[in-house]
């Protein structure tokens, strides 16, 4: 089967496209976690091995981020949002 080539601003167009795209949804799906969050401030979860409570993790749906916030304040506070394969210990040794 013959396709057709990109030209290198095509290529350009595509990929401008392509995180503009990706950018809108992850903003949106942040948008619904601090819902979320506002809503269960407890939705996530402990992880003591990291950091000592009160802080907490939410996972983000559909990106490999994780969401660290104070369930404790009114509203709940994010301080982060890290990509979950980064050095999580060493970002988090401040909290």
């Amino acid at each position: 089967m013959k396709s057709a080539h990109f030209s290198r601003e095509a290529q350009r167009d595509i990929l401008e496209a392509s995180r503009w795209m990706v950018a809108r949804a992850f903003q949106k799906v942040m948008k619904q976690a601090a819902t979320t969050l506002g809503e269960y401030p407890l939705a996530g979860m402990e992880r003591p091995d990291l950091v000592n409570p009160p802080f907490r993790f939410f996972v983000i749906t559909g990106f490999p981020y994780v969401i660290v916030y104070n369930p404790t304040m009114t509203p709940p506070l994010i301080l982060r949002v890290f990509h979950g394969a980064r050095d999580l210990p060493e970002l988090l040794e401040g909290l």
